[in-house]
């Protein structure tokens, strides 16, 4: 069974990326927090700045994958001949969707949580 092998690739794909959104949305990324963690409270604007510049990074790489899935799109699995190979790229679409989703509400929920300190 030949087709096993590109079936099972494709399904992996979407694992990791689905994986991906879900630890993005528990905030289970890996991280570099220390100047966020160290820094005093007069800096109060650096996770903001990290939001907003984890918010344009999604932004890119969603509207990245979009020309991805479409380049791929007419291609098929070698073994499978009725699947396309742009699948594997949708997953990276589905994927920065949902990052941007939650990275639109981290974002607003800082904001919220901002303007109840005041």
């Amino acid at each position: 069974m030949p087709w096993t092998e590109e079936v099972s690739r494709l399904l992996f794909v979407w694992l990791v990326y689905l994986g991906a959104a879900v630890a993005f949305h528990d905030r289970a990324m890996i991280a570099i927090d220390t100047l966020p963690t160290l820094a005093p409270k007069t800096f109060w604007w650096i996770p903001p700045l990290v939001e907003i510049i984890v918010f344009a990074v999604v932004i890119f790489l969603l509207r990245a994958s979009i020309p991805m899935v479409e380049s791929a799109w007419n291609t098929s699995l070698a073994t499978v001949s009725w699947i396309s190979n742009g699948w594997a790229y949708v997953a990276f679409s589905v994927a920065f969707a949902l990052m941007f989703v939650h990275a639109l509400a981290h974002l607003a929920g800082w904001l919220v949580a901002r303007e109840a300190v005041r």
